[in-house]
């Protein structure tokens, strides 16, 4: 399911539904595969049969997966940006003062 049909379906849901999944500020920064897996697993819930529980699992840790990442991105990137040197490495200080380096290449 292409980007378009996801947020017509997302979009198209109840206020109070989408509030209780997440806002929409949350929609907008999951990425593909969670959109798509929070989109398989409703479906499944509306309309899935007892044999579809371990599939119904699954999305709901895809989905779980998808959304422990944005907290973590979001610090992560501003940590990193901290620690750019620049050149595309990233120089990180530890508690025992050793350093790591990281290099970030375009591919």
């Amino acid at each position: 399911m292409d980007t378009n049909n996801l947020d017509k379906w997302w979009y198209g849901l109840p206020e109070n539904t989408r509030q209780a999944i997440g806002n929409d500020e949350i929609w907008e920064k999951l990425d593909m595969p969670s959109r798509s897996a929070l989109h398989r697993y409703s479906l499944l819930r509306i309309y899935g049969t007892a044999k579809d529980r371990d599939e119904e699992r699954t999305l709901l840790n895809e989905i779980a997966c998808g959304w422990a990442t944005l907290p973590l991105s979001v610090k992560t990137a501003s940590r990193w940006r901290k620690c750019a040197t620049g050149t595309g490495n990233f120089t990180m200080n530890t508690r025992n003062s050793s350093t790591y380096y990281m290099t970030i290449t375009d591919t």
